[in-house]
This record gives structure tokens, sequence and C-alpha cells, in this order.
């Protein structure tokens, strides 16, 4: 009787380790997926920005290519040092 409830709570216990680490991977994967993603999109309004600059050469078109920088250094400045070395697949140091 005893091990008729053992047996099972091991089982769904290990089940729910496995779960809970799988999870977490995904997590980390989606997390460095959107972090790429929105500096695609932000490197490609760069782009236009530039574009849109050297053809009309215009102040407000040079106005919007250098906010268009700034939100990509920012963007920049924002990644940890963690997710880098997450993304590049390196250990992690314990001094970091």
């Amino acid at each position: 009787m005893f091990l008729a409830i053992i047996i099972p709570s091991i089982i769904a216990l290990a089940g729910g380790l496995l779960t809970y680490r799988y999870i977490d991977e995904v997590n980390k994967r989606q997390g460095i997926v959107q972090i790429a993603d929105d500096f695609r999109e932000h490197a490609l309004e760069l782009r236009r920005n530039e574009k849109n600059y050297f053809h009309y050469k215009n102040a407000d078109h040079f106005k919007n290519l250098n906010d268009a920088v700034m939100v990509i250094s920012d963007l920049i400045n924002t990644i940890s040092h963690k997710t880098v070395l997450e993304a590049s697949g390196k250990k992690l140091h314990a001094f970091s």
C-alpha cells in the first residue's frame, strides 16, 4: 500500500522537475530571440532613416537618423553581460 503511493509520487516529482528545467530553458531562449528581434527591427528602421537622409538631405531626416542611432545604442547597452554569454554558449564566470 505504501509503495502504491510513493512510486507514483516520485515519478510525478521527477516529471515536474524535468518539465521545470525544460520550461526554464525555453524562457531563456525566448528572451534571447526577443532581443535579436528587437535589434533587427531597430536596425531596419535605422537603415530606412539613413536612406531617407541621404535621399532628401533634410534636417528632419537627420534628426530621425540621430534618434534611431540613439535607440539602437540604448538597446545594445541594455543587453546584459550574462545574456551575451548565454547567447554565445560560453560558461559564466563565478565573479560575473
